[in-house]
């Protein structure tokens, strides 16, 4: 299992469910895949080919490219 999910303590207050909107969605999905240690290694090679195919790219501008692309660039890997 992931460390992600492996948080300590436990759960308090009602048990609910909802569902999560698109843009929610999106949002956790990032950040489990951006502060997931096993995905690192990954991240790095997504953003290791994005600045070989795209030379010129800043930080910033790598950073908004990783946030877009990345999850699905990680599926398909």
């Amino acid at each position: 299992m992931f460390e992600i999910f492996k948080p300590p303590g436990k759960a308090i207050g009602a048990e609910g469910k909802r569902y999560l909107a698109d843009n929610e969605y999106t949002a956790a999905h990032l950040y489990i895949l951006m502060n997931c240690p096993e995905v690192h290694p990954f991240i790095d090679v997504f953003i290791t080919e994005k600045r070989r195919q795209f030379p010129n790219l800043n930080d910033e501008v790598v950073n908004v490219v990783t946030e877009q692309e990345f999850p699905s660039w990680f599926e398909k890997y």
